[in-house]
C-alpha cells in the first residue's frame, strides 16, 4: 500500500509524522494503536494534547482495551476510567 508504514513506537512519534504529513500536504492518515496500559504514561497525554493544540486532523489514535498491561490488570496499578472521555478532552 502506498504511503503505508508499520512501525512501534508510540503516540509521540505518531503525531509528528502526522504534522509533517500536513505539511507537506500529501493526504494521509496517521493510524496510533496504543495500548490501555501504555495510557498509564505522561507521554501518552503529552502526545494527545499536542495533537490537539496542532489539529492534527488526520491522527487516528485505537486503544487496544483489554485492561491488562505488563505485570498484570490496569486495575491493580491505576484506574483508566472514564477512558473516552479523556479521549475526548
Amino acid at each position: 500500500m502506498r504511503g503505508a508504514h508499520a512501525r512501534r513506537r508510540g503516540p509521540a512519534p505518531a503525531a509528528g509524522v502526522a504534522l509533517g504529513s500536513r505539511l507537506r500536504d500529501n493526504g494521509t492518515y496517521t493510524y496510533a494503536v496504543i495500548g490501555d496500559g501504555e495510557t498509564d504514561e505522561g507521554l501518552v497525554w503529552k502526545a494527545a494534547m499536542h495533537a490537539g493544540h496542532k489539529k492534527l486532523e488526520r491522527l487516528i489514535a485505537f486503544t487496544d482495551y483489554n485492561k491488562m498491561q505488563l505485570d498484570g490488570k490496569i486495575t491493580e496499578s491505576n484506574a483508566l476510567e472514564p477512558l473516552a472521555d479523556k479521549w475526548r478532552s
